[in-house]
């Protein structure tokens, strides 16, 4: 196999590969220009002197491993480079693992990536490497530094046949180039008190917002769920709400007394079962579609919730927006917390207020957010890794619809089937799961550590709270590893320091099973175990 992608293609740098060799032997191509500025991915290749590279990949899987396809297609298979994300509040490590097929050395480079701009002149995007070694010590002739694709730090590794080699990397957006000038509040700010209060949370979902008219089954909240939910031992509830389907017109968009009093209820069982609640807008596509029309409208539900509910104990917290995207971006909606947050406080000064990055919460988007002033905020990602197992076969869930028997962990004692009319990502992260082992696949505790270290990096550099206010399983997967997948989550949000919200207590996600009103298979053992 050519490419192991754990996403789509990035095009980018296959367009311009032909070009990247180019300029690594100095003919065709201008010079550098711009300012040095620094890369969102690093680069790692390898070129054998002779023979093949066989089986390039990652470990855990948090990039992308392909082969050159500029050079000689007799030469292709001696070659692979990979590309990861790096950041600037964190360093990213993973291992490149291979093997030769004849007794060779192999040039290693550790690089950025090639990115021309429109007269072919190379941008010298910068990437700081920090550790490069093999099982046996550091690589021979490696030295920490900053390289990009015209000063690439290169060394030489022996390598004997069928030697598997597991080449160690740290690599990291360069420091000069961090943002130190954002303000942030102190590590010891009252955000992280407030956060305390929300360790350990379910969804109550699919029942407040709804649209007016729709059906999606009977998930009616009652005094019984919050009474078992306090008994299973989660300490706070999150309540999606669809205000927005309930006001009145511009400008004022009052919100109706009957979806007051529905939400006031749910606060008053909450408070009496001793759970804490996050309370958010959820749903508002026309927000998501057109944010500058929409914007007075959700600025007015924010004052008057905050309104609503200021006399509420602290441990009810106010989130602003579910999984912002579309044009919702992380750009907009700074710029919106910028506005609402203020708004709030006038009103109520010392409540939680919990926000999120843009593309629904994603873990990946945390280095674009930048908030304001403020020391009681709690920052939200949502975590569905990977979405083919956790989503296969829900009817909603776009092409994943038509995925079934994803097991997790991968990868699976007999291979899934691989549907002929999924798009290639997905086939290609089909095939991945079906046949890497252990910390190599996409389904395994190893990725979902990766990920979610990324959010608790970006929460330590930043003296934020970081809380994960959805994660979970469709509950038509099989029950055993729902339950693996869940505990797997769990475990890791609590070694990293963060609270967790699971996706949900009795729609499609189930936590609860309504029938036997017990939990469902596994699911109390992989939510409370110690």
């Amino acid at each position: 196999m050519i490419l192991i992608s754990t996403c789509k293609p990035m095009i980018r740098f296959c367009h311009a590969a032909c070009f990247a060799m180019a300029a690594w032997w100095g003919i065709g191509v201008a010079g550098v220009v711009g300012q040095e500025i620094p890369a969102d991915l690093a680069r790692v290749d390898l070129v054998a002197q002779a023979g093949e590279i066989l089986n390039p990949r990652m470990a855990p899987p948090v990039g992308n491993v392909y082969r050159m396809d500029w050079v000689e297609p007799s030469r292709a298979g001696g070659t692979g480079w990979a590309t990861v994300p790096i950041r600037d509040f964190s360093t990213t490590r993973f291992e490149l693992r291979f093997s030769v097929s004849v007794d060779t050395t192999v040039q290693v480079s550790f690089l950025g990536p090639w990115q021309p701009d429109a007269a072919g002149n190379l941008k010298p995007l910068m990437v700081q490497w920090d550790m490069a070694e093999t099982s046996s010590g550091q690589l021979d002739g490696f030295r920490p530094g900053e390289a990009w694709h015209n000063q690439p730090i290169s060394c030489e590794l022996p390598v004997r046949s069928g030697e598997q080699i597991a080449l160690r990397c740290v690599a990291r957006v360069p420091s000069r180039f961090r943002d130190d000038t954002a303000w942030r509040p102190a590590a010891d700010s009252p955000a992280f008190g407030l956060a305390s209060q929300f360790r350990r949370g379910v969804n109550l979902a699919n029942v407040l917002e709804v649209p007016p008219g729709e059906d999606w089954g009977d998930n009616t909240i009652r005094t019984e769920d919050f009474q078992q939910i306090a008994a299973e031992g989660f300490d706070h509830v999150r309540i999606p709400v669809g205000w927005h389907h309930h006001t009145g017109p511009a400008t004022e968009y009052t919100i109706s007394n009957t979806l007051r009093e529905r939400v006031d209820a749910m606060l008053d069982l909450a408070e009496q079962n001793g759970l804490g609640a996050v309370v958010n807008v959820h749903h508002f596509d026309q927000f998501h579609d057109d944010p500058s029309r929409q914007r007075q409208k959700l600025l007015s539900i924010w004052k008057q919730v905050a309104s609503m509910l200021r006399d509420r104990p602290p441990n009810v917290a106010l989130e602003i927006l579910n999984e912002p995207h579309d044009r919702a971006t992380t750009e907009v909606m700074n710029e919106f917390y910028a506005e609402v947050i203020p708004a709030i406080r006038a009103i109520d000064p010392e409540r939680a207020i919990v926000v999120g990055p843009g593309i629904f919460s994603q873990i990946h988007e945390l280095g674009k957010l930048r908030l304001p002033d403020d020391e009681r905020l709690i920052v939200s990602i949502h975590s569905y890794t990977p979405h083919f197992f956790t989503h296969q076969s829900a009817v909603w869930a776009g092409d994943t619809k038509n995925i079934r028997g994803v097991k997790f962990p991968g990868p699976p004692d007999m291979p899934v089937a691989i549907p002929a009319l999924l798009p290639q990502y997905l086939k290609d992260q089909l095939e991945q799961y079906n046949r890497a082992p252990g910390d190599e696949n996409l389904c395994s505790a190893a990725y979902i550590a990766a990920e979610l270290k990324v959010a608790a990096d970006w929460g330590r550099y930043w003296n934020r709270p970081v809380w994960l206010g959805e994660f979970g399983a469709f509950v038509e997967i099989d029950a055993p590893s729902r339950a693996r997948y869940c505990e797997t989550v769990r475990r890791e949000c609590e070694r990293q320091g963060m609270g967790w919200c699971l996706w949900d207590w009795k729609a499609t996600f189930n936590y609860w099973d309504r029938a036997a009103r017990a939990p469902m298979p596994g699911m109390r053992e992989a939510l409370f175990a110690k």
